[in-house]
């Protein structure tokens, strides 16, 4: 093997080390929590995402510890990095190395390709308080799965509805 294999593997343990950082401090469990972001936690959180992307590539046994990291779901360590991939104001560069991660990840693992394309919205979740003063509202259509941004006066529903569809199998396709 390479150099930079072997060097890889060494660095195997960083990889639930930065995991535990990362559970937690995204953007859905935050604004759940009423908690804001710090500058020193951005950058904490921000840095955990690169490394993560930089383990990565090339080396199987890493990818191996980020998908088998034990999390809520089944997917443990995949789950954590898509829970950031949103825009994350307070540290902007996250969700880029998020999707790096999951780019470095997804191609070369087959589990974590079948677990993603298992996955499924649960519920609309409005981050942005704008949109609903903005008067839209955001609901998961039960029946196909879909996500539904509309209009939430519904007195004016047929003719001012800004409905957009998204199929969640696209959205998770096209990480």
């Amino acid at each position: 093997p390479a150099p930079r294999n072997a060097l890889q593997r060494q660095l195997t343990p960083l990889i639930p080390r930065q995991l535990r950082v990362l559970r937690g401090r995204d953007v859905y469990s935050r604004k759940q929590r009423g908690r804001a972001l710090g500058a020193a936690e951005a950058e904490a959180l921000r840095g955990s995402l690169q490394l993560l992307s930089l383990l990565l590539p090339g080396c199987p046994q890493n990818r191996d510890a980020l998908f088998h990291f034990p999390a809520e779901g089944s997917g443990g360590g995949l789950e954590v990095l898509l829970a950031h991939t949103v825009t994350d104001f307070a540290s902007p560069l996250s969700r880029e190395f998020a999707l790096l991660a999951l780019r470095h990840l997804l191609p070369c693992h087959a589990a974590a390709r079948e677990h993603l394309a298992r996955l499924a919205p649960q519920a609309g979740v409005v981050l942005d308080d704008g949109l609903a003063a903005a008067g839209l509202r955001v609901e998961l259509d039960p029946s196909s799965g879909r996500v539904k941004v509309s209009n939430s006066h519904s007195s004016s529903a047929s003719s001012a509805s800004a409905s957009v569809s998204t199929d969640a199998s696209a959205s998770s396709a096209s990480v």
